[in-house]
């Protein structure tokens, strides 16, 4: 028989234990999004840097050549007055975009269009290791589901019906 005691408590357990878990799920996949996932930057503007110094741009390391151009008209190219380091002079890891000293020295506060693909802080570079964490997401959708149907046996009236059903079997 239908027990509004026991479904409703049952309810409240899978609303609850659902959210959390959905709460937590959503935390980890935006995680996990960055650490599988380069992105790439289509002329981002950006303001360049005075000679000897570097501009810090998005992201751990390029993994395609760095293209500038002259952001207002996209037709100059500028790279060749640019110099693309993976560490900075602390040994700090980012993407720095080096002036020239000979070729850089005009180009100095010069608006410039910036495109380039990057791996992002966290990027695992392993392709199998990429491959087994995006099977975290799924894993934890499988949770979700069976902590569903454990509850729904343990406290609803669905254990009862399935217990009337093998009674009326072995009869």
């Amino acid at each position: 028989m239908v027990s509004l005691k026991g479904d409703g408590k049952m309810i409240f357990m899978i609303f609850i234990g659902a959210l959390i878990t959905v709460v937590f799920l959503g935390a980890v996949a935006n995680s996990i999004f960055a650490q599988t996932n380069t992105i790439t930057v289509t002329n981002e503007t950006q303001t360049a840097a005075a000679i000897n110094s570097s501009i810090t741009l998005t992201g751990r390391s390029n993994i395609t050549p760095i293209t500038v151009v002259n952001a207002s008209s996209d037709t100059a190219d500028w790279t060749g007055n640019f110099t693309v380091s993976t560490t900075d002079s602390d040994g700090d890891l980012g993407i720095f975009l080096f002036s020239r000293n000979v070729t850089g020295a005009g180009f100095a506060g010069e608006s410039i269009g910036v495109s380039y693909t990057y791996e992002p802080f966290g990027y695992i570079q392993d392709s199998g290791a990429r491959s087994v964490t995006l099977l975290i997401v799924i894993i934890g959708a499988l949770a979700i589901v069976v902590f569903i149907i454990v509850v729904m046996l343990k406290f609803g009236s669905l254990r009862e019906m399935m217990n009337s059903f093998g009674r009326r079997r072995t009869r």
